[in-house]
């Protein structure tokens, strides 16, 4: 799916960009504007999408996608969340859509993550880095707050490898 400009969803100076991009991330992501129409703001946001875009690829290209929660039909209000995974791995992209929802945050409880791995866990937005189990991804989930970014999150869940682990002894 591309992005197109269209007077319901308009790409230029527009704050639901990252939304729109975002939304199109889980299939062909593909961008179409006339040249010099983009402002600066608007290409910065185009780059730092395309580049979070570029880092979650070859995710993309293995993983099976899960609905973990039901779709939020048009004109009403929830949260929309979209899973990832690449089983053999265990890396996984969640995808969480807000509309109108009441509430400002959702727990997101992944599934078919490796129980044996430790994982560094990371949104677009730079607004979360946790590292924790498998099990505890879990059993607890991870906490989408829509203050930062509203409307459109992405989150990374990576297995860690041994050399990757933060030193607890500092």
């Amino acid at each position: 799916m591309f992005v197109l400009d269209h007077p319901d969803e308009p790409m230029y100076d527009n704050p639901d960009l990252p939304l729109y991009l975002r939304s199109r991330m889980m299939g062909a992501f593909g961008l179409k504007f006339g040249a010099g129409q983009l402002g600066e703001q608007d290409e910065h946001v185009i780059a730092r999408e395309i580049e979070f875009y570029k880092s979650t690829r070859n995710i993309l290209d293995d993983a099976a996608g899960i609905l973990l929660t039901a779709q939020t039909a048009r004109g009403t209000s929830g949260w929309d969340v979209v899973e990832e995974l690449v089983p053999p791995t265990g890396e996984a992209v969640l995808f969480v859509f807000r509309s109108e929802a009441d509430e400002d945050s959702i727990t997101v409880w992944p599934r078919g993550l490796r129980l044996d791995m430790d994982y560094r866990v990371y949104s677009a937005d730079g607004d979360m880095l946790i590292y924790t189990s498998g099990v505890e991804l879990i059993l607890h989930g991870v906490e989408i707050s829509d203050r930062v970014s509203p409307g459109a999150h992405i989150v990374l869940l990576k297995p860690i490898v041994l050399e990757e682990a933060p030193d607890e002894s500092l």
